[in-house]
């Protein structure tokens, strides 16, 4: 997902992407400055907006190669997680 795209679901707010996902502001302003979202972030966001916004290695932030089993890892991880 591109930092736009969650941007505008969120009604261009900052702070509501940041209560949304359970991150402070300054986490999701420094996206903003990085120009990307942390993949384990984007599994977040897909969650959260119940799959409206899907999560894409593609567009993580730079500097870190993605393979689909990191993905898949990440998945489980946040599944594990919040199970009741």
């Amino acid at each position: 997902m591109r930092l736009e795209e969650v941007y505008e679901y969120y009604d261009r707010k900052w702070c509501r992407i940041a209560i949304s996902i359970g991150m402070t502001e300054s986490s999701v302003r420094y996206w903003r400055k990085k120009g990307a979202i942390p993949f384990r972030s984007q599994i977040l966001i897909e969650h959260y907006t119940s799959g409206e916004l899907k999560a894409d290695m593609a567009h993580s932030t730079p500097g870190r190669k993605h393979s689909k089993a990191d993905a898949e890892k990440a998945q489980k991880e946040f599944s594990n997680d919040n199970r009741v």
